[in-house]
């Protein structure tokens, strides 16, 4: 989980708008994974999508991220375009279901 940990810290570092968001859900997971008596197994799942719900992240440049005043439709669609960009990094590993859930159930959400 660290190598996991470690990503997600230098994709929020990328920029201030996104510093602490991942450790902030990170926290989030735990707390309501422990509310709700979930198993170790679970509890493990929801901490590891926390961590990697934003991993696609890494495809929006840095001048985008930290672009002053509003973006443009065109820079709106890159970066609602991350999730996709997440499930197929995550897509191979069977350890990573939860992220692919998760990026699942957001898609149906939008």
């Amino acid at each position: 989980m660290k190598t996991f940990w470690d990503l997600a810290i230098a994709i929020d570092a990328k920029s201030p708008y996104t510093r602490g968001h991942t450790e902030g859900v990170f926290r989030y997971a735990i707390r309501l994974a422990e509310a709700l008596n979930m198993t170790e197994e679970d509890k493990k799942s929801l901490q590891l999508a926390s961590l990697l719900h934003n991993v696609g992240m890494v495809s929006v440049p840095d001048t985008l991220l930290n672009k002053p005043g509003p973006l443009s439709v065109e820079e709106k669609k890159i970066i609602k375009a991350h999730p996709g960009l997440a499930e197929l990094l995550v897509k191979e590993s069977g350890q990573l279901s939860a992220v692919l859930f998760h990026s699942g159930a957001r898609s149906l959400a939008t």
